[in-house]
């Protein structure tokens, strides 16, 4: 039998250990297990990142689906013409020329992990964009091409990048001027951007109920405007 006094040395003694030895404590099996849960759970969600980055460029480079109602509409009844796509380290860039009832065009998109940005581009506007390429390519930022309009440049630098040149294009003007079907309230704007990283092209595509935008690094410029090119030779 122990006595009381016997019990509390007993009970001091499990307290040092405890202090010592924090694994010691009774929790301390059940914080172990917490831990190896967390871990899994962490690990289930690289797993289904990875998948869904996987997913969506198989659905770019072979399906030519999107992931949105909207978006797939735009590419009801179209047939595939060719295909190209553009490796940049963590970066896929698509573009799928593509033709429907209304006549050819180019769809653009931007895939990231699983984030994925698409903008598309009638045949109609590929000889502006390959001239405006050409002068970037050339570091020629002043030159201006028939069909694009030059904005004016910011007065201020933001603190994440410089805007070297900056051009809008006003669909509905460029097809009436070409005799072309008229697609009203479709604009696209080109900055020319440099940051720490480099120079870069934003390439956006504004409609009535929304924008969409894709980031090509300069030294992807000809490569791009090789593919341009390749598809407006198409017969």
């Amino acid at each position: 039998v122990i006595s009381e006094r016997g019990w509390f040395s007993f009970k001091r003694a499990l307290d040092e250990i405890q202090k010592e030895v924090p694994d010691f404590a009774p929790e301390a099996g059940k914080t172990y297990g917490k831990g190896k849960q967390l871990q899994r759970n962490k690990n289930e969600k690289r797993k289904k990142d990875s998948e869904g980055a996987d997913n969506v460029e198989s659905k770019s480079a072979e399906n030519h689906e999107e992931g949105g109602a909207a978006d797939a509409e735009a590419d009801v009844n179209r047939n595939i013409l060719d295909s190209k796509k553009i490796s940049i380290k963590a970066k896929r860039f698509f573009f799928d020329f593509l033709e429907n009832d209304q006549g050819r065009y180019v769809k653009m998109a931007e895939v990231r992990r699983s984030k994925r940005e698409v903008v598309r581009v009638p045949k109609d506007v590929f000889p502006v964009l390959i001239n405006l390429l050409d002068n970037f390519i050339n570091e020629d930022f002043e030159t201006e091409v028939e069909g694009i309009e030059q904005l004016e440049l910011p007065t201020t630098d933001t603190e994440d990048h410089t805007t070297l040149a900056s051009r809008s294009i006003d669909l509905e003007e460029l097809l009436q001027s070409d005799g072309g079907e008229v697609d009203a309230g479709r604009k696209y704007t080109i900055d020319l951007r440099e940051n720490k990283y480099g120079r870069f092209l934003r390439f956006c595509e504004h409609r009535t109920t929304r924008s969409n935008c894709v980031f090509f690094p300069s030294d992807n410029f000809q490569e791009i405007r090789d593919i341009l090119q390749g598809f407006q030779d198409m017969e």
